[in-house]
Order: C-alpha cells, then structure tokens, then sequence
C-alpha cells in the first residue's frame, strides 16, 4: 500500500548504443596506438639504430661548424642553445646506440653480428669523446690564434670533415674506409705543412711548439676516429638493414 500510495517506479532501461559506442572507442584507441607505434618511425631496432646514427652525425656535423675560427661572427642566445642541444646529442646517443644494439637480432639480419654493431658503437663513443676535445680547443685563446694563422688549412680541414659527416647524416652506410682514409690524409698532410711553415714566423711569445702539435693532434684525432667509423661499418649489411620485412 505504501508503494503504492508513493508511487515509487523503478523501470530498469538498456540501451544497446551506450555499449556499441563504449565498444568503438575502445577499438578506435587501440587502432591509433597500433598506427602511431609504426608511424611516422619504425620500431624495429634496426631502424631505429639507422635513425638515431643519422641524427648524431647531424650533431657532429653542427659541432664540427662551431669550432672553425675562421668566423669571428658572435653567437645569438638561439645559436648558443643550438649548439647545446648538439653537443647534448653529440655526448648521450652513443650509449643510445648501445642501448638499441643489444635488441638488434643476428638471427633476421645474418651478416651482422653482435661483435660488429659494439665496435661500430665504440668508434662513435671514441667521435663522440674527440668532439669533444675539439670544442674544448675552441674556447683556447692561444689555439685560435694560431688556428687563424693557419686559416686556409684549418678551414680546409673542416670542410673536408663536414663534407664526410654531412654524407654520412644522409647514408650512415656510405663510409669507405678507404676513401675516408684517402681523402682526410690529403687533408692532415696540408695541415701539417702549414703548421710547420707557421711555426717559423710566429713569435715564439706567441705559441709554443706545444700549442701547434696539440692542435694538430686534436685534428689529427677527429679524422682517424672518422676513418675508424669508416672500417667498422664496412663489414655491416646495411642492405639487408634497409630491407622491409614483416616477421
């Protein structure tokens, strides 16, 4: 009688849309979470190994830019920010690069064994390291004066090796040990010379026979670690690397 006098009503409601749009939202995500692990990169390791190897020698590249001292043109605050950002990329992808390494699989890429892709990592670490050194050398006062004294051959140097990083940026499979070693030789043996031709005319107030073999050794270093990037990736299938495939 109380019910019936409250009139309470509890009609029980199903709507099939509430379930059917639960259903497709919940497939919808699914979907994009499975488009997005693919695109716009690929989560096969060596893939990504070739993605992050291209990136650092765009860095090295930026790096190697920034240490000419042939230009006296002041950095902006973006520019200081850039360079920044480069040296960051140019001192962690390496262990990035062991990281991804140890995933690549010996089994779906034969040619490649684990050996050759350490020793690939190791001579980037040691790039990495010289860089380094080399953007130390910039900030010497005494090494930028001889580095102008010798403006023609540091510049050539620096181009040489920006060229090489700029190739390698687009195809990390393009070095040549043998064209590496050719062509950053015909470089160092100008540098020399010219190191040695200066050493007579600048006072020795100026620089010592220290500073000008510090300067060439720190060159020296960058393009031998260059020429052992070069023989370490030689032995690598990149072919195979590039190659699509499903499993």
């Amino acid at each position: 009688m109380f019910v019936s006098i409250a009139g309470i009503s509890n009609e029980q409601t199903y709507s099939i849309f509430s379930v059917t749009t639960t259903a497709l939202a919940f497939a919808l995500t699914f979907l994009i979470l499975a488009i997005t692990a693919y695109i716009p990169f690929s989560p096969r390791p060596e893939q990504a190994f070739q993605r992050l190897l291209k990136r650092f020698f765009r860095s090295c590249d930026h790096v190697i830019a920034a240490t000419r001292w042939d230009t006296q043109k002041a950095e902006s605050k973006w520019e200081q920010r850039k360079l920044s950002f480069h040296v960051r990329d140019v001192s962690t992808l390496p262990t990035k690069l062991a990281v991804w390494g140890k995933f690549i699989d010996p089994e779906a890429l034969p040619g490649t064994s684990p050996e050759q892709v350490q020793a690939l990592v190791a001579s980037l670490q040691t790039l990495s390291r010289r860089l380094q050194a080399l953007l130390q050398e910039r900030d010497d006062q005494q090494a930028g004066i001889l580095a102008r004294a010798l403006r023609a051959d540091t510049r050539a140097w620096h181009v040489g090796v920006q060229e090489g990083l700029r190739n390698l940026s687009s195809d990390p499979a393009a070095a040549r040990e043998e064209l590496f070693r050719a062509g950053l030789d015909e470089i160092m043996r100008r540098l020399e010379a010219g190191i040695r031709s200066t050493m007579g005319d600048v006072a020795a107030d100026q620089q010592s026979d220290e500073d000008f073999y510090r300067l060439l050794g720190t060159c020296r270093s960058v393009s031998e670690s260059l020429v052992d990037y070069g023989a370490s990736a030689s032995v690598i299938d990149w072919d195979r690397w590039k190659e699509e495939r499903f499993a």
